[in-house]
This record gives C-alpha cells, structure tokens and sequence, in this order.
C-alpha cells in the first residue's frame, strides 16, 4: 500500500482511481489477516497487539488508508513527505508484535518443559513408592528420559546463547517431547525468517534497493583483511551524480529520488553479482 501511493503520488501528483482499487484490494486482505490472528491469538497477544498499535500510533495511518480504499479517495490530503514515515508507523507496530509474538512462544515452550520435567519427576516418584519391584527399570527411564530433557535444554541454551537460528534440534522422541522439540524447531524457522528479512532490510537503503553503507563497510572490511592475508589487487569504483542538487531544486524532491533510482538500477546492471 504504502509503495502503491507513494508511486501515484510521485507520479500523478495525485492518489488516481486505479490507486484507490488496487489500495481497496491490499487493506481488504490486511482486514482478513488481522480477523484471522484475533480469532487465533490468546488474550495476552490480542491485548499486545492493539497496545502496539496505540503506543506507534498507527490509527491516523489505517484511517487514510481507508479513506483512499473508499470511493471518497479524492478527499484525502496526502502530503508527498510525510506519507512515507507516516506509513511506516503500522509497518514497525507489526514488526514489534513479531518480536512479541516471538518471545511470547519462547515463554510457553519453557513452560511446558518446566512442567514436563515437573510431571517426569513426580510420576518417578510415584513409581517408585508403588512399584518398588520395578525400581531398576524406573530408574532407566527416568534417567534417560532426563537426558532428553538435558540435551533439549542444552541444544536451547546454545541456540539461545548463539543466535544461530539456522541450527536445528535433532530427536526421535516421541509424546509430548517429540511434540516441544517439533514447536521449538517450527519457532526457529520463524525466528531465522524473522532474522534473514531484518538483516536484509538492514543492509538494504530503502529509496534504490541497493546495499548500503553498512552493508559495503562490513564487505569493505572483509576484503580489506582478505587482501591482507592473500596478497592480490582489489579495486574501489566510486562516482557521483553532476548537478544533483540542481535537479532536486528545479524538478522537487520526487525526481531527485527517481534519478537515483534509475542511477542505481544501471550501476547493478553494469556490474556483476559477486562485485560489490
């Protein structure tokens, strides 16, 4: 939604008609998927949502949405400068409910292994009180099944400790274990998704979609210490745009913004992947 204005705006000056339709279709499946994670979500994340929301103060945001979905759009005082950050109020209410949603099942996973262990413990207990003739394969199992509770611990723990979401926990147990070690697993593949799209937006200037300067001091650093170990030429191409503060001044804003679109999109044409 937020590209599809921002382009009729930079374009026509304007929200148009076919903005208004394709905005209609967008915030109609936003409306669907919102329904869907309240009928699904507890209370605890229903309340954190809608205080997300408050707390970044999405509500201006949505309710020009609505307005340009609606078949008032022309009424909408858009103003091509703030629409951008204006917008980007909801989109980092939602990534903060990710992190919420995130944390929240870490929370319940380490619940229901505290209660595990706490059942283990005491169903050992009761064994071995009623069925003292079968202490010793008591004590097999419960040895073994605290085992798998320590290596799950220790494989979270590490994860944990690591941020290396890309790790995966390895077992073969069945129950109610085989089904934590199943969430927790399904949870790191959200989490190293979740992680992957931060560290992409992170390395990515939001105006051009090229890397940027983050991304190129960290790329900057590693060549620099590889050429240090492995003698070898490496190469810095570095050019500017003539006049563009011209350009801003007699054509606004938007052109510049364009120029260096178009600019950046010759530079990544004219260059190989494994360049820059």
């Amino acid at each position: 939604i937020r590209a599809m204005v921002n382009k009729s705006l930079h374009d026509w000056g304007e929200v148009n008609m076919e903005t208004s339709y394709g905005v209609a279709r967008l915030d109609a499946r936003r409306l669907v998927r919102i329904d869907l994670f309240r009928r699904s979500a507890s209370k605890d994340l229903e309340a954190a949502f809608d205080r997300i929301m408050v707390q970044m103060d999405a509500r201006k945001s949505l309710e020009l949405v609505g307005l340009i979905a609606s078949p008032f759009f022309h009424m909408a005082d858009i103003d091509t400068d703030e629409w951008f950050p204006l917008t980007s109020r909801p989109i980092d209410a939602i990534r903060q409910v990710e992190d919420y949603v995130l944390a929240y099942m870490t929370r319940e996973l380490d619940a229901r292994m505290r209660a595990i262990r706490a059942k283990a413990l005491f169903e050992t207990v009761a064994a071995l009180i009623v069925v003292g003739t079968v202490l010793s394969l008591v004590v097999l199992t419960t040895r073994r099944l605290l085992r798998i509770l320590d290596t799950l611990a220790e494989n979270i723990d590490r994860i944990t400790g690591s941020h290396d979401f890309s790790t995966r926990i390895p077992s073969h147990a069945r129950g109610e274990i085989g089904t934590i070690v199943r969430g927790f697993n399904t949870l790191l593949d959200t989490a190293e998704t979740l992680l992957k799209e931060k560290q992409r937006q992170a390395y990515t200037d939001a105006l051009t979609g090229v890397p940027n300067r983050l991304y190129f001091t960290e790329v900057a650093h590693n060549q620099i210490a590889r050429r240090q170990r492995h003698s070898g030429p490496m190469s810095l191409i570095i050019f500017d745009i003539d006049h563009f503060k011209r350009i801003n001044d007699t054509h606004g804003h938007a052109a510049g913004d364009e120029v260096l679109r178009e600019v950046a999109r010759r530079a990544t044409e004219a260059t190989r992947p494994y360049d820059g």
